[in-house]
Parts: C-alpha cells; sequence; structure tokens
C-alpha cells in the first residue's frame, strides 16, 4: 500500500519547514522544528520516516540529494555553531559516517556539503577553522569509504592521460 506522506509520519510531530523529494521519487528529505534542530527522511517503499541526525540548540539544511536517490547530504551546526556534513543513505536507511569527518569536528573544523561529483561521490568543503565558506574541497566516496583531497585528484588524472599517451604511441 502507498500512502502520502503526512505530518504525522514526522518524529515528534515537530514542525516541518523544509522538504526536498529524492530524484528518484522513493523519498522525501525534511527539516523539522521552528529552530531547524533535525534532519529526516521518509520512505516510500518502506512507509516509514526517519530522524537522519539532530542538532539541538543549532539547525539543519543545505538539502541535496545524489543523483541516483540514494544518499542525502545535509549541513547541521552544533549549539557552538560549527557546522557538520551529515550523509544518511535511503537504501538501507541509516546514517554514513567516515572517522576523518569526526577528526575534522573535533579539531573545530567546519565541513559543508559542497555537491555531488556523481553518485557515490560527495564534494566537501573543509574550512580551516570554524567558520564556513572557504577552506579544502574533499572527495568523499561513500561505498568505498575514501576521502581524498581533492587537490591531489588533478595530478592523478593527468598522470593517467600522460601514460595512455605513452601506451598509445
Amino acid at each position: 500500500v502507498d500512502t502520502l506522506f503526512t505530518r504525522t509520519r514526522v518524529p515528534g510531530r515537530a514542525a516541518i519547514v523544509e522538504i526536498l523529494p529524492s530524484p528518484d521519487s522513493t523519498s522525501i528529505a525534511f527539516v523539522t522544528g521552528a529552530d531547524r534542530s533535525a534532519v529526516g527522511v521518509w520512505s516510500r517503499t518502506r512507509q516509514i520516516a526517519a530522524v537522519a541526525e539532530a542538532y539541538p540548540g543549532g539547525g539543519a539544511g543545505s538539502l541535496v540529494w545524489s543523483p541516483d536517490g540514494r544518499y542525502l547530504a545535509y549541513r547541521g551546526t552544533l549549539a557552538g555553531g560549527l557546522p557538520r556534513v551529515g550523509v544518511f543513505d535511503a537504501v538501507d536507511f541509516r546514517s554514513e559516517g567516515h572517522a576523518l569527518l569526526s577528526w575534522f569536528a573535533r579539531a573545530g573544523k567546519a565541513t559543508t556539503p559542497q555537491s555531488w561529483i556523481d553518485a557515490g561521490r560527495l564534494r566537501l568543503l573543509v574550512a580551516a577553522g570554524a567558520e564556513p565558506g572557504s577552506g579544502l574541497a574533499y572527495s568523499w566516496e561513500l561505498e568505498g569509504g575514501t576521502l581524498l583531497l581533492e587537490a591531489h585528484l588533478a595530478p592523478l588524472a593527468q598522470r593517467d592521460r600522460a601514460l595512455a599517451r605513452r601506451g598509445r604511441g
């Protein structure tokens, strides 16, 4: 049975202040609370909703789905004002994490989701401190768990092109 997403399906029944349907129309991401304190996902196929992450005293937003609708990336701000990245897997219905992201948070580095490179790779911006908006771009491959500084991606691609040219010549 397929039912509609309604406020009664939201955990805690808090006010919904932002929604974003997935590109494949199987899920709806939402932010709840007047203080924007939680990010949630409702699954049409599972007919349930879950809180992806809560930010009491902070706020959440910047929802962005991967092109295939499997992953939801979002930014959350802790009570102290430090922006963090979160990712929710709508297929496995759980939040994704990475040890380096935890280290960035402990080190006081603001992290922000920038864009999806493709269905399974997310570009993150990691600031030198707590202020978002500048910093280094990282590519996070969710399936394999690789988090790579993007400055290293261009030299690797150039090397691969050079090797390919030598192989043809």
